[in-house]
């Protein structure tokens, strides 16, 4: 994932914080905002003392191996979401038809 989309991943599932979430799924939840946490504090610290526009973005735009599981659609549906919240959580999405 690039570190532009770890970073919003990780703001969505921050707002996330305080919905009631059922069963399994908010461990899965608590699980990959973790995982994502520790990615943001390196893009942080990649981030510090750098004021160039450009290298700030390329920093941004550079990739980081990330595991986690990803959410599926069902899993999704419990929570209210808004249309560009599903877009910063796509990197993090396992949609149904690529299964297919």
């Amino acid at each position: 994932m690039k570190n532009y989309e770890i970073s919003n991943a990780n703001y969505v599932l921050s707002q996330l914080i305080d919905e009631p979430l059922k069963g399994k799924f908010k461990f899965k939840v608590f699980n990959v905002k973790s995982e994502l946490e520790k990615k943001v504090e390196v893009i942080t610290k990649s981030l510090e003392d750098v004021e160039d526009k450009n290298e700030r973005e390329e920093i941004l735009q550079e990739e980081q191996e990330v595991n986690i599981d990803k959410f599926t659609e069902d899993e999704l549906e419990q929570i209210d979401l808004s249309i560009r919240q599903v877009s910063m959580l796509k990197p993090i999405i396992q949609f149904e038809k690529e299964n297919e």
